[in-house]
């Protein structure tokens, strides 16, 4: 067994051939999708058995600090035997060392939610009023963070700390009574604050005792930064 990411014309063949023949048995599978892909060593990932024959694949894009995953197919006879959960792990380390903290997907099909969850991706805890199922896409958006990420805390009183509101009513975010729906201690922080998010919610940064934002969610705050759905601070 072996992890290929260089998308050689030899497995990319095997791909194609194995995806075709699904297709034309059941009309199901990423055939037709595989065929518009100009891979990269950039966005392929394949997983290759002791025969030399790729029997999986991944296409994924990486952008900043996010991964989302388009295309992962297992071929039909070599499923159910831990073939994408070793090819995941060998993207996610590939990914970290790239400095990516998150992996994102939808689900299609659907069917294929109870696998990717118990590769340990999960949905938006948000869903119901995240702005990318407001906008209509489906609620079987997945998530995973490759990387150990700093908690929320309950503690009140702190120093350096931030506070996020999940609302969309700009007028309560003068409403002072409306207690933060998640907050940050900052004071010994180890590592990034990764969080999805709104860019219409609230959000207070307060450091040393002064306040430095309180406002909208923006492109980038003092150094946090917005990267699609995700909310990550890297600031220690």
């Amino acid at each position: 067994m072996k992890i290929i990411f260089e998308p050689k014309k030899k497995y990319l063949t095997q791909i194609e051939n194995w995806l075709k023949e699904e297709y034309e048995e059941d009309g199901e599978g990423f055939y037709k999708n595989f065929l518009l892909i100009d891979f990269t060593n950039n966005d392929f990932i394949c997983y290759v058995n002791n025969d030399d024959d790729a029997i999986a694949f991944m296409s994924y894009q990486r952008y900043m600090k996010i991964c989302t995953i388009d295309i992962a197919s297992v071929k039909k006879s070599e499923k159910r035997k831990g073939v994408c959960k070793t090819m995941l792990e060998a993207l996610s380390n590939r990914l970290v060392e790239r400095g990516t903290y998150v992996m994102n997907l939808f689900c299609s099909p659907v069917s294929s939610e109870k696998i990717w969850k118990k590769l340990g991706f999960k949905f938006y805890k948000e869903k119901e009023k995240h702005e990318s199922f407001r906008r209509g896409k489906p609620v079987n958006y997945l998530y995973k963070t490759i990387v150990k990420s700093h908690l929320p805390t309950r503690k009140r009183n702190l120093i350096s700390f931030v506070e996020l509101w999940k609302e969309f009513d700009h007028v309560g975010y003068t409403d002072k009574t409306i207690e933060p729906s998640v907050v940050w201690n900052l004071k010994n922080q180890l590592n990034p604050i990764i969080f999805p998010t709104e860019p219409e919610w609230k959000l207070r940064l307060v450091e040393n005792g002064k306040e430095i934002y309180n406002g909208v969610i923006k492109r980038n705050i003092s150094g946090f930064f917005v990267y699609g759905d995700f909310l990550i601070f890297d600031k220690i």
